[in-house]
């Protein structure tokens, strides 16, 4: 989204002493926990309502506005929560450049986007220490571990490279609902999704998060929902 830029024109009178607004360094932690964690009330729907915004703003980016996102809800055998794209997947330098650093964005000059913050990837850690982040980008399946660390800034790391064999994925601009039939289910079937982010989410504390879905993600933009107290479901 591009962000509203006001025009300011201060008048000082006199040659007074003064000095800019910034930030302090040496209080950075300080900061950066309250852009990941104090802003958010309900820290479940902050991590459902960032990344599915990012995925959704993936599927824009990459011309599938029109396909849905992925979301799958933790269960208590599985208490992962994970959210899926089949964008364009960031790059080792965009993980590393952008995803991590705050104040950054990649949206700022596009209204169809919903992020242009630069704090949403971080939500993740409103809720858990860590979380992971695996991306498809440039023929290179990556896997990233962020964590808490004593410093409380927080770092992001590789956890596993590998190069894709036989990558197939769709032609940008062209949905899902452009292929008819057959082909169309084998062409969804082959493409892995291009950038997911997966957090560990204990789901016995959280008796319907059916509901905070559906209150912080458009459900059109989601295909694959699955919850389960008692038993598998497939929405």
């Amino acid at each position: 989204m591009i962000p509203q830029v006001h025009d300011r024109q201060v008048v000082s009178n006199g040659n007074q002493p003064g000095v800019s607004f910034g930030i302090s360094t040496k209080d950075s932690a300080h900061l950066m926990t309250i852009l990941r964690d104090t802003l958010y009330s309900d820290k479940v729907a902050a991590v459902l309502r960032e990344y599915g915004a990012n995925a959704k703003d993936a599927h824009v980016e990459a011309g599938i506005k029109d396909r849905p996102i992925e979301v799958k809800l933790p269960t208590n055998m599985e208490p992962t929560l994970e959210i899926r794209d089949y964008g364009l997947g960031l790059s080792h330098e965009q993980v590393f450049t952008v995803f991590s650093q705050y104040g950054a964005s990649t949206k700022r000059t596009d209204n169809e986007a919903i992020g242009y913050l630069g704090i949403g990837s971080k939500s993740g850690f409103a809720y858990s220490d860590s979380f992971t982040i695996v991306s498809r980008n440039g023929g290179m399946c990556r896997t990233y571990v962020a964590v808490l660390d004593a410093t409380e800034q927080g770092e992001i790391r590789v956890k596993v490279s590998q190069r894709e064999v036989g990558e197939q994925r769709l032609v940008p601009g062209l949905g899902l609902h452009q292929l008819d039939g057959l082909l169309g289910a084998a062409v969804a079937a082959a493409q892995p999704h291009r950038a997911a982010v997966r957090l560990p989410i204990a789901a016995a504390k959280h008796k319907k998060p059916s509901e905070t879905l559906s209150r912080n993600v458009d459900q059109s933009h989601v295909s694959c929902i699955r919850f389960h107290e008692n038993h598998s479901q497939v929405c």
